[in-house]
């Protein structure tokens, strides 16, 4: 048997180019694994622990297999290499002696890419935690998916549901270049987390974030404040939104990003409550 690959391209339909064999990487043809995005500072991984827990928890999940010791002590080489930017690590299963859909092991591939960049220039860290300028958020109309108890915050490679978030947000920003985020609400009503990142929120005093239960990504932010600070997990529902008093967004790169104003039907809701109030754990 004999298997050609091609790539046919936009520009020239009429000309077949033959390309390597990645139609069989099970990362593009199915979707096969997950991915987790790293902010370097000073030549360090940040959440260094809580990425090495997503490794662990995601590849058991997943039923893959792989050296995760090998691939932190990577990535530490690769954060001192570059001492600032973002590290993205993409893993999937290895291609399969098998048709279809199923495998037959658990060997997986693990990819890795740096990007040195001055990203953390002029950003405040609280807590060793990045912390980005205060910009506004906006109630979005797409909405994400449950998921059934294996694939429950797991940060999969197959992300098509965000790829359409995150572009009614940029609709929403060339409009409005003061939006930072934009807030989704799941299939079941409740709004459940940032179209990047997760969302926390304080009513009464009290700081919140929604529970990862049947929807959104268990994020690595989510997972370090929560271990520093007093953030209780609560739905967030249409009722909650105008008593809320402070919100903030999080996730692995950007860290913190407050928000001082909440965009949603019937108006603006300025928010006052600053992020500088969160509770310690350690009180």
């Amino acid at each position: 048997m004999t298997t050609t690959y091609y790539l046919l391209r936009e520009s020239d339909q009429q000309a077949l180019t033959k390309c390597d064999g990645i139609m069989d990487e099970r990362g593009l043809a199915y979707g096969d694994g997950f991915f987790s995005t790293i902010g370097v500072h000073d030549g360090c991984v940040l959440c260094a622990e809580s990425h090495r827990e997503r490794l662990v928890r995601s590849a058991d999940r997943l039923e893959l297999s792989f050296d995760v010791d090998g691939v932190m002590a990577a990535l530490y080489r690769l954060a001192k290499d570059i001492q600032e930017g973002i590290l993205k690590i993409i893993i999937t299963r290895a291609p399969q002696e098998v048709r279809g859909y199923g495998y037959l092991n658990q060997c997986a591939q693990v990819f890795i890419k740096s990007t040195a960049s001055h990203i953390y220039d002029s950003v405040e860290f609280v807590s060793d935690v990045p912390c980005q300028k205060a910009g506004r958020a906006v109630c979005l109309d797409e909405r994400v998916s449950l998921r059934t108890p294996r694939f429950v915050g797991l940060k999969l490679i197959s992300s098509h549901e965000q790829v359409f978030i995150h572009k009614a947000l940029l609709d929403h920003q060339k409009s409005n270049s003061g939006i930072a985020e934009g807030l989704i609400k799941s299939t079941s009503g409740d709004w459940v987390s940032g179209t990047m990142s997760n969302v926390c929120y304080c009513i009464d005093g009290v700081w919140y974030t929604p529970p990862i239960t049947d929807a959104g990504v268990d994020g690595v932010m989510r997972r370090t404040l929560i271990s520093k600070f007093n953030i209780k997990a609560r739905k967030l529902t249409d009722d909650d939104l105008k008593r809320i008093s402070g919100m903030f967004f999080c996730n692995a790169v950007r860290g913190i990003m407050p928000i001082d104003a909440l965009i949603m039907d019937g108006g603006i809701l300025q928010l006052s409550q600053h992020i500088h109030t969160l509770p310690s754990n350690s009180h």
